[in-house]
């Protein structure tokens, strides 16, 4: 089959381009089931009724999403793996592969490797924006629902010293609060 995508971006296929992309993704450290998110970018309902979700390179057609499988208008689709019969546990290398393929199951929508870290146990790898280009670790994952970034305002940066009276750069420091 023919392997493609951009992720980010509405990719081509037979019906014409579909605004889906794999969002955000908990795989490592949770108490509950490991999940992805898709999410539609497009302003229409997207019908994905058997397209494949698939863990694995060599079989695009791993799982079939079921009858009725509709993504409305920029919103989200939280996949378990109860839900797809599939394993999101990280790999040996510690990476989980994991693709959006059509129907036909000869055009990859979307992939992602996502790449868990231990240290971030509890942590979700999303785009923000939600459908952006990049991922990053978000410490609140939101399945089906917008992706955001926590900032902690506990803490505050209240004292640059840049430029000592002295020129001793020995003498420069942040201050924290």
């Amino acid at each position: 089959g023919v392997i493609g995508g951009s992720p980010g971006k509405a990719n081509d296929t037979a019906a014409g381009a579909l605004p889906v992309v794999i969002n955000e993704g908990l795989l490592t450290g949770n108490s509950g089931e490991r999940w992805v998110e898709l999410y539609n970018a497009g302003g229409a309902d997207v019908d994905i009724s058997g397209f494949h979700l698939t863990t694995d390179r060599a079989n695009l057609t791993k799982a079939t999403l079921p009858p009725a499988t509709a993504i409305p208008a920029h919103r989200w689709l939280v996949l378990t793996e109860a839900a797809t019969g599939l394993d999101f546990a990280p790999e040996d290398d510690g990476k989980t592969f994991i693709a959006l393929v059509n129907a036909a199951g000869d055009r990859v929508i979307d992939a992602r490797i996502f790449e868990p870290r231990p240290t971030h146990l509890g942590e979700s790898e999303a785009r923000i924006p939600d459908g952006g280009a990049l991922f990053q670790g978000a410490a609140d994952p939101t399945p089906g629902a917008a992706n955001k970034v926590t900032v902690n305002q506990d803490v505050v940066l209240s004292e640059i010293m840049y430029h000592p009276i002295d020129d001793d750069s020995r003498g420069e420091y942040l201050e924290l609060y």
